[in-house]
């Protein structure tokens, strides 16, 4: 027997279970923003609570059942606990079994849910060219919602928690030369990815959507409508993360970062298109060797 908690109920604590039994109570949270500092965190979003469940048969199937009673369906469902200050991805049944068993004693078990926003319908457009005509194509493609506060970026994620974040950068590198810090990239180096040559006739390379800022894929040829965009894009990529990053070259033409984590490998490079206002990935090297941090920073390195 599973009971859906009434919400008036939703404050008081778990029944009071017979001290023998397996039964506990399940918390899921969604619709919120889950924040990483300064400590793991929800803000906003609903709660329902399941009494009743039985602990010995937590798994996967379980959560999606109670995802659903929430209203969510789909996929790219993802469940997570707070663990150690940080949010902890729940792997597989085994994991979630361990998880719940941890908390028997507490006869509670909260679970946070997130999931991907429902693709915005496209608008094909066709076109040849990789500037002008793939950023006409990307406002076709996302129709912005005005008004909708779970639609825009949330600025103060940056302003409170990242260090260097700024109008600075848009500034200070103006007029660094190619000895400032610039990054040296070696043609040996194979865990690179780089765009060739001949990729620049490819009039298909992705476009960043705006929508998926607060959770952003990035990948090599993808376009940026601005610097601005993609800088924020590399920022908000950093905080979900949890790796600091440097910004080693920010001009007009150029926006290099890479990982402040010691020795990572972790790098990627943008360049303007010619005569275009758009931004395009020519270089990524997307995987870390260095272990996740609280205290992100995004921190632009200044010319001497």
């Amino acid at each position: 027997m599973v009971m859906i908690r009434a919400e008036r109920h939703l404050n008081m604590p778990p029944p009071a279970y017979h001290p023998e039994s397996q039964s506990i109570t399940v918390a899921v949270h969604f619709g919120g923003e889950h924040r990483n500092l300064p400590v793991a965190n929800c803000i906003g979003g609903k709660v329902m609570k399941f009494d009743y469940m039985n602990a010995l048969h937590m798994n996967k199937n379980n959560l999606d059942l109670f995802a659903e009673k929430c209203g969510i369906s789909g996929e790219g469902l993802r469940y997570y606990i707070i663990k150690n200050g940080g949010f902890k991805l729940l792997l597989n049944d085994e994991d979630i079994l361990e998880q719940v068993l941890e908390q028997l004693e507490k006869r509670e078990f909260t679970v946070y849910i997130e999931f991907d926003p429902p693709k915005p319908q496209e608008v094909a457009v066709e076109s040849d060219r990789v500037g002008k005509n793939a950023t006409e194509k990307k406002k076709n493609k996302v129709k912005k919602k005005e008004g909708n506060g779970k639609d825009k970026w949330d600025d103060e994620l940056y302003e409170n928690f990242v260090d260097d974040v700024s109008a600075e950068m848009d500034s200070a590198d103006e007029t660094n030369s190619e000895s400032s810090g610039d990054v040296v990239v070696s043609d040996n180096d194979m865990d690179e990815h780089r765009l060739s040559e001949d990729d620049d006739n490819e009039p298909n390379f992705p476009v960043f959507n705006p929508v998926e800022m607060y959770n952003p894929s990035l990948e090599l040829g993808m376009i940026f409508c601005s610097k601005k965009e993609f800088k924020k894009a590399v920022q908000s990529y950093a905080i979900k993360q949890k790796r600091s990053v440097k910004f080693t070259k920010n001009d007009s033409f150029r926006v290099y970062a890479v990982c402040s984590g010691d020795g990572c490998k972790w790098k990627i490079h943008a360049n303007k298109l010619k005569n275009e206002e758009t931004f395009q990935i020519n270089l990524y090297q997307d995987e870390h060797t260095c272990p996740q941090v609280f205290n992100v920073k995004c921190e632009n390195k200044l010319a001497k």
